[in-house]
């Protein structure tokens, strides 16, 4: 299979009791994103998981999972997080729990998160919410990834950006090394175009390490 890189951004339904919403609007989106039939199925695809398709897949958003803890508590685990050990907070965390449960994210890879909870900030300042609904600090935006080959997404970094504070949510950012198989003429590359200029110099390299 040649290499196809599907990127897909979304932000699943908020609330902190809404889990089982936001599990159903993954597989909604899994399950009912078009994507052009030039595109040749997978040997072994799941027909409801668009995601099976491609050699790489990258998922990054604002996920809007949480912390299953109330405010009160994530506030004391907080106060005693040392370095950047934040194991504490994320046994806590909702994505982990479906993904690990296999209701989500089935095949997925998260680097380890070694930042504060980027959600929810008073805009321009360091303090997490104090508006009367009190929300809960999480880790609501992520990046996920999975590939077919194991090794061939590698993770450089994974961080947050706590400098910028124009909005309630920290930016997080990921930055990957991703190995590339060139493919053939007859099968397109990025999401159905094909660059034959990248597929030709793939083709050399790959000659030249023979």
């Amino acid at each position: 299979m040649d290499l196809e890189v599907e990127s897909v951004l979304s932000s699943l339904v908020v609330s902190f009791g809404a889990v089982s919403k936001r599990i159903q609007d993954y597989k909604t989106i899994t399950e009912g994103l078009r994507l052009p039939q030039i595109i040749p199925e997978r040997i072994n695809s799941n027909a409801l998981d668009v995601t099976s398709r491609f050699d790489r897949v990258f998922w990054f958003g604002d996920l809007n999972f949480q912390l299953k803890e109330d405010r009160k508590n994530v506030e004391s685990l907080l106060q005693k997080i040392e370095g950047k050990d934040m194991s504490s907070l994320l046994k806590h965390d909702h994505l982990n729990e479906a993904k690990n449960n296999g209701s989500i994210f089935l095949g997925f890879k998260e680097h380890t998160i070694d930042f504060l909870p980027t959600y929810k900030f008073d805009i321009g300042t360091d303090t997490y919410d104090t508006s009367a609904k009190q929300r809960i600090p999480s880790y609501t935006d992520r990046v996920l990834f999975k590939s077919q080959c194991e090794g061939d997404v590698r993770v450089l970094r994974y961080d947050s950006c706590p400098v910028l504070k124009t909005s309630d949510h920290r930016p997080v950012f990921g930055i990957f090394e991703v190995k590339i198989r060139p493919g053939s003429d007859d099968i397109p590359l990025a999401r159905g175009r094909f660059d034959r200029k990248i597929y030709v110099t793939g083709i050399r390299r790959k000659g030249q390490k023979k």
